[in-house]
């Protein structure tokens, strides 16, 4: 097959890359290749996913949300210059690897979660699935139960998404 241009998806940017092509444009998460099936779907899983964010943050104390994939890269966010993307991103990779390995040291299985509470606030990782994350930062003072309530909501719309343009 000959290697022309596809799409990488990283960091709110369109990066154009020499992959291996049929057809259809790729965006590549975490060495699986989704498929959409040309540039209009990526730019409308993009817009649904950043009101997806928007509308968590309306419905739950959050003041800071972002996806990126699950080895760091961000993709999308409600972030308002609160977080440095590229940065809270990588952490947030590093740390749900921190926490599969707990996990797995324990012997517990399917990581869901890390929850970081400090003074000042609180900050919530969430696997969406095997390629992307989320996370939240929201104040001390946040009703956890209802936070987690919207934020399942949140990655069930953006799963929905995602399958809908590919």
């Amino acid at each position: 097959m000959p290697k022309e241009q596809g799409i990488y998806l990283t960091a709110f940017h369109l990066h154009w890359n020499y992959v291996e092509k049929t057809s259809d444009f790729f965006v590549k998460f975490h060495n699986e290749v989704l498929i959409l099936s040309g540039i209009e779907n990526i730019t409308f899983a993009l817009t649904s996913i950043q009101k997806i964010l928007k509308e968590l943050e309306m419905k739950s104390s959050t003041y800071a949300s972002i996806v990126a994939t699950s080895d760091g890269m961000p993709v999308t966010s409600a972030a308002h210059n609160y977080v440095n993307e590229v940065e809270a991103s990588g952490v947030a990779s590093s740390i749900l690897a921190l926490g599969e390995q707990t996990t797995e040291t324990f012997k517990h299985e399917g990581l869901k979660r890390v929850l970081i509470s400090a003074e000042e606030g609180t900050s919530i990782l969430t696997q969406i699935n095997s390629n992307l994350i989320l996370l939240c930062v929201a104040p001390k003072k946040a009703r956890l139960g209802l936070l987690f309530i919207e934020i399942n909501k949140a990655i069930g719309k953006i799963n929905e998404a995602i399958v809908s343009t590919s």
